[in-house]
């Protein structure tokens, strides 16, 4: 037979790992009839909102919704999260049913089977010798996952091609985007600066595919080091389980060659949330990104109020020395510390706006598919 021509999109590159539909993979964990050749239409059905860097932009980070959700609905994250030097995209999956509910529909970056549900739902399957049966008979969806994965990567060559190093680039993610992100890092042709997972799914055809990158060797620059990958999970989580969550975590993403995991749980947060995760991405984030602010006193300026904004009945905020969005509070001692160039206090207050920002985008947050999830964790049978 002639030879097959080299991929030219990233989304071919990414079907010819699936088997481009002329050599499908078999065995555990493959769908067989869904593996189809992908559309070659670009699966986003709009651009990806974005929050750009406020100074020189020397980093990205890209952001995926969970199940149901979209880009915007992440956006001012970019904004709370106060990394000035960061670019941040998040792009929105297109809308799809999924096998778990024949009443529900939204924007989906992969199927969810009950079988799937049920397995990530139920801590009695943390037990190793349960999950080793049932785990790798799991059906992916992977001619969307393929899809998705795509996206990631086209964006990523963007970025790069825009003068972002691979290293200073980081892809993270809310549940199912969770899902996507590690599996982008995973197949991208070049180590990425690192994954931020939370509330993540698991899935066989992900945890079991070795690093493209690593494969590749280190010899051009593409491999080497390790890949750090935070992992967050809610110990009352009843969407994926603590219990499964962290066997998942240490016996399956742990392993991967070429990972490194940091593994973070919340007490008292479910598949949500919260104040002190993102904290945590934040540092984790700052750590790998690291980047300078220049603060001025003419960056200060009132702005529309956004969701981030915090409580009260003015409708303007105010801009933070940077540029950057930041809440009312504080602002007449930001201009004192920043005309007094106190690098102390202006480091104090940062970290006290930066959290008022980000408890502020916690309560305003909801996860779109929560109804979804509560419908289906009353009906016993697919509890078991």
């Amino acid at each position: 037979p002639p030879p097959r021509r080299a991929a030219q999109t990233a989304l071919e590159r990414v079907w010819n790992q699936y088997g481009n539909g002329q050599a499908a993979p078999s065995g555990p964990g493959v769908r067989k009839e869904r593996i189809s050749p992908p559309s070659t239409s670009n699966p986003l059905t709009k651009a990806p909102a974005s929050v750009k860097a406020k100074g020189d932009h020397t980093a990205t980070i890209i952001w995926l919704h969970g199940l149901g959700g979209d880009g915007h609905e992440w956006s001012m994250l970019g904004e709370a999260m106060h990394l000035p030097w960061v670019k941040f995209l998040f792009p929105t999956a297109r809308e799809a049913k999924v096998s778990l509910s024949d009443e529900w529909e939204g924007r989906s970056w992969f199927d969810i089977s009950p079988a799937c549900f049920r397995v990530h739902s139920n801590s009695m399957n943390a037990n190793p010798g349960i999950l080793s049966r049932i785990y790798s008979k799991l059906d992916d969806d992977l001619d969307a996952i393929g899809n998705g994965t795509a996206v990631v990567l086209d964006l990523i060559q963007k970025e790069i091609k825009g003068g972002v190093p691979p290293e200073k680039i980081i892809i993270g993610g809310f549940s199912q985007g969770a899902t996507i992100a590690l599996n982008a890092a995973i197949r991208s042709d070049v180590k990425l600066g690192g994954v931020v997972a939370l509330n993540m799914w698991h899935l066989p055809c992900i945890t079991s595919h070795e690093p493209t990158w690593e494969n590749r060797g280190a010899g051009d620059g593409s491999g080497g080091g390790s890949l750090p990958v935070l992992v967050c999970n809610g110990m009352d989580d009843r969407v994926v389980q603590q219990s499964f969550a962290r066997t998942m975590c240490v016996d399956q993403v742990a392993k991967i060659s070429g990972v490194q995991v940091v593994l973070r749980e919340y007490e008292g947060m479910g598949h949500a949330i919260s104040l002190e995760e993102l904290l945590e991405v934040r540092e984790f984030l700052k750590t790998l990104l690291p980047g300078s602010v220049a603060y001025s006193t003419q960056n200060m300026l009132p702005v529309p109020r956004s969701s981030i904004g915090g409580e009260g009945g003015s409708q303007m905020g105010t801009r933070w020395g940077d540029g950057s969005e930041v809440s009312l509070r504080g602002w007449h001692k930001q201009m004192e510390a920043i005309e007094h160039q106190d690098p102390e206090e202006q480091k104090r207050l940062e970290a006290e706006a930066v959290a008022q920002n980000l408890e502020n985008f916690v309560k305003n947050w909801s996860d779109p598919a929560s109804s979804l999830w509560e419908s289906i964790l009353g009906k016993r049978h697919l509890r078991q």
